[in-house]
């Protein structure tokens, strides 16, 4: 696996690099110490994944660095951010952006670590840390458009997540007749009759919440 890392602070570069190596083996790992560095960097192998800071110097940020990457790159290549800029507007703009993974720095380091197996396996990760308020803030801004109930937003986030409505029923203690009856709610309020319509919606605004698995 080729691997970039890119962050200004050395130390840190240099301990996320020797926890990879030690976790995943044999891997390619080629550090740079600005976003700068990085897309004007044209020798650099066609990367598997890259994992960046948001913050840095240079003139370059991380989220040009995730630009660059989407463009030049395409979706062959895996993005994690992992930042301390973790405040839910920033988290969100990025998951909006289209990473796979977002690690702050405040999380265990076993969390990176399964977010590069979790992110390498085609699913998405968000540092534990930040799934909870996450998930409390999510539909803030999309409420007057859509006016869900709490009960709602939770069955929302459950069929986006692949859950069937018996599994729903089951771990909330409803009835299936239940969740069917908020499912076809959700609906309603989407303007769509089917759930894999309501599912592409969600996506594209931005209102789904990746499970860790």
């Amino acid at each position: 696996m080729n691997l970039i890392l890119i962050d200004d602070h050395k130390l840190l570069t240099e301990s996320v690099r020797n926890l990879i190596i030690k976790e995943f083996g044999s891997v390619n790992v080629k550090i740079y110490h600005s976003g700068a560095a990085f897309v004007q960097d044209n020798r650099h192998a066609h990367p598997d994944l890259v994992i960046t800071d948001l913050i840095m110097p240079g003139g370059v940020n991380g989220i040009n660095v995730l630009d660059f990457c989407k463009e030049k790159f395409g979706d062959s290549v895996k993005l994690i951010v992992l930042s301390s800029m973790t405040n839910i507007q920033t988290v969100r703009y990025t998951i909006r952006s289209g990473i796979n993974g977002f690690v702050s720095k405040g999380a265990p380091v076993g969390e990176l670590v399964e977010a590069i197996k979790t992110v390498m396996e085609g699913k998405q990760y968000i540092s534990s840390n930040l799934r909870e308020e996450l998930i409390n803030t999510i539909f803030l801004d999309d409420q007057p458009e859509y006016n869900f109930s709490p009960r709602e937003k939770i069955i929302l986030q459950r069929i986006c997540n692949g859950h069937t409505l018996k599994e729903i029923a089951s771990e909330l203690n409803l009835s299936v007749h239940t969740v069917h009856y908020y499912q076809r709610s959700i609906l309603s309020k989407f303007n769509v009759k089917k759930t894999s319509e309501m599912i592409v919606l969600v996506i594209k605004k931005g209102l789904f919440i990746p499970e860790i698995k």
